[in-house]
């Protein structure tokens, strides 16, 4: 087979061993030919190969935690800043620019779905795992059922008990799952949607306390004018409905998430305006 379509069907790396359709030779001319590069002994790649999927193939491992969430195509708050791996325990293959994980191995370049979402839980915060959660609960990646099978035997402080116990394949979106979580770690009682028999108002993202509304806008919030009139209609009636509107957006969840959920908290402090009582 031709080195770069073995390349190629190896996700841009592999090791010598995987290459066994290719001669050493044909490899080793690749190599003085430019076409494929050799960063570690008995590793191969081609030059734009994928720098995470590349680090997987150094330590012999597989794309775990954050890595693996992006590979699957779930919802980050951010990308990692540097690749996530697993590989055995006893093995001695490191990584200089990787974050190593040294656990049972997964026998592929990337784990599972939900060994992805699982591992989230041991490296992100509760809201940002809990936020990849929900978005593979919410594309049909996972179900209850697979949630909770792994989890029976885990103490509810494991964070994966933790992960679990706050999924929620209703969430709409990644803000609303983070901003959701934090609130009700601080002992908020939060209602996951609202939706109202008004026509102008539809689904609102958070209702806290019953009352007070939080509205997270992600980029593409209010892209025309369309959606900027129906905005303000949903004010107007939500506002008619006794209930009272916060609105934030990704910058603040992502740069000044304690800000926000302060903010809530004082608010429900304050107590129920008398114009919204």
């Amino acid at each position: 087979m031709d080195v770069l379509q073995a390349l190629e069907r190896l996700g841009g790396a592999g090791r010598s061993g995987e290459l066994t359709h290719t001669s050493r030779r044909a490899l080793l001319r690749a190599v003085e030919r430019g076409e494929v590069v050799r960063p570690a002994r008995g590793v191969f790649a081609l030059p734009r190969c994928d720098r995470d999927h590349l680090a997987a193939v150094l330590v012999d491992g597989a794309l775990t935690c954050a890595s693996a969430a992006r590979a699957h195509g779930l919802e980050l708050l951010e990308p990692p800043g540097a690749p996530h791996v697993r590989c055995p325990r006893g093995s001695r293959l490191t990584h200089p620019r990787a974050v190593v994980h040294r656990r049972r191995p997964a026998g592929a370049r990337v784990v599972d779905v939900l060994t992805a979402v699982l591992d989230c839980a041991r490296c992100l915060s509760l809201p940002e795992a809990v936020a990849v959660c929900d978005s593979a609960l919410r594309r049909g990646l996972l179900d209850a059922d697979d949630l909770a099978a792994p989890v029976g035997r885990l103490h509810r402080a494991d964070p994966r008990a933790r992960l679990v116990a706050h999924a929620d394949a209703r969430s709409d979106s990644l803000l609303e799952s983070i901003v959701r979580v934090e609130l009700r770690e601080r002992g908020l009682r939060v209602e996951l949607e609202l939706q109202v028999a008004h026509d102008e108002v539809g689904r609102v993202d958070l209702l806290v306390d019953g009352w007070l509304v939080v509205e997270l806008d992600g980029y593409a919030f209010h892209a025309d004018r369309a959606a900027f009139r129906l905005d303000r209609r949903r004010g107007v009636e939500l506002a008619r409905q006794g209930r009272v509107v916060l609105r934030s957006t990704y910058e603040d969840v992502l740069r000044r998430r304690e800000w926000l959920v302060d903010a809530v908290v004082d608010v429900l402090a304050a107590g129920r305006p008398p114009f919204a009582a």
